[in-house]
């Protein structure tokens, strides 16, 4: 039987238009995959509703070491003072790993 290893799992929710940032960020820390998916919705800036590129989110999930979380919380941190508008989401999950 396969085995689960544990993982963090860090979600993020942003305007579109960081995505190639937030990914270039992740790769730069040592991660190697991503899925990202447009998002819509609404929070503190107003509704995303996604009709214009300017009102457009992606939801960005990434299964990460702990040592790639400790690499890249803080380069988020960066991004967030420097007045990016983001969502930052960690959880505990595991894994069910590949057969070698």
């Amino acid at each position: 039987m396969r085995v689960l290893q544990p993982h963090k799992c860090l979600s993020l929710i942003a305007p579109r238009h960081l995505q190639r940032l937030l990914i270039d960020t992740a790769q730069r820390c040592g991660v190697s995959g991503y899925t990202a998916v447009p998002a819509t919705g609404a929070g503190h800036s107003g509704l995303q509703a996604g009709f214009l590129d300017s009102h457009t989110n992606v939801f960005l999930t990434l299964l990460v070491s702990q040592v790639q979380l400790d690499a890249l919380l803080p380069e988020l941190d960066a991004l967030m003072d420097a007045g990016y508008s983001m969502k930052v989401m960690v959880s505990d999950v595991s894994v069910l790993a590949h057969r070698d």
